[in-house]
């Protein structure tokens, strides 16, 4: 019977040590300027297409609205793993785990805020519009007399080739909307399965990944279902984003398995081989 504590000891000590991760991800940045506190996904800031890099700078009014914090800037206190499911029509899931702790935020994005069009200008309403539809301005192919317009437009207000005043006039005519709430549970998770759960994804190539994670059927639908998942630890940063594929990758087995261990295993299914879980 002497034994058995000393077994438990050793598994305790073994769970206690540092956890090590593969080559790859991101390193932290030195310092944090400006707006970049709000860009939740910094490193991918100067990666990303103009246009996609601005779509993604606004995620942080979600990761607000449900008070999760940016990954991407600063070590947490404890390991940290984030994984952000969302539907063409607003729905999102939000999956955190650390600590031993899974937490499962549910809701609906579309309702956060209100767009409230009368706390704008008529220019800037007009701007605003503009914007929309050929954000970020590039000439390069248009009609002569397309591109001689939005040259002389351009001119005139300067402020068009400014991402941060785009920010402005979307933030300007957004009303926080009071009625706006989402749904929250936690459950305790094992040391064992932490610890596996991160053996699993480390070896699924998971850090070497680019951010658009390439799948075994290709291209998916532009509407389509998917997640993006990150990891902060001590010494880096990863994220990668991943589109409804169903296919058998490691990389997509160990997501569907803390999506089995969440409980969301009906609701999220993404791997379409043996599951363990």
């Amino acid at each position: 019977m002497k034994i058995l504590p000393s077994i438990i000891f050793i598994c305790c000590l073994g769970c206690n040590e540092p956890i090590k991760y593969p080559p790859g991800g991101y390193d932290y940045p030195k310092e944090v300027k400006g707006d970049d506190t709000n860009f939740y996904h910094l490193p991918l800031k100067n990666i990303l297409s103009r246009r996609d890099s601005f779509r993604t700078a606004q995620e942080y009014m979600l990761y607000r609205a449900v008070n999760e914090p940016n990954l991407s800037i600063i070590p947490m206190e404890n390991e940290t793993f984030r994984v952000t499911y969302s539907t063409a029509f607003g729905e999102f899931i939000i999956v955190s785990l650390s600590a031993n702790i899974i937490t499962v935020k549910k809701g609906n994005a579309s309702g956060i805020y209100d767009q409230d069009t009368s706390r704008l200008t008529v220019s800037e309403n007009y701007h605003l519009r503009f914007l929309g539809q050929n954000y970020p301005i590039d000439t390069t192919g248009k009609p002569a007399w397309k591109k001689k317009y939005m040259d002389s437009l351009t001119r005139v207000f300067p402020e068009l080739l400014d991402a941060n005043y785009y920010k402005r006039l979307l933030l300007k005519q957004s009303v926080l909307n009071s009625q706006f709430s989402y749904q929250t549970r936690k459950n305790i998770i094992s040391q064992t399965a932490f610890h596996s759960l991160i053996k699993e994804l480390n070896e699924s190539g998971f850090w070497l990944m680019p951010y658009e994670a390439e799948k075994e059927c290709g291209d998916t639908p532009m509407d389509g279902d998917g997640f993006t998942i990150e990891v902060n630890t001590k010494t880096k940063y990863q994220i990668v984003s991943y589109s409804d594929c169903y296919d058998t990758t490691r990389f997509t087995k160990a997501c569907q398995r803390l999506f089995n261990i969440a409980g969301l295993g009906k609701e999220l299914h993404f791997y379409r081989g043996k599951e363990r879980d």
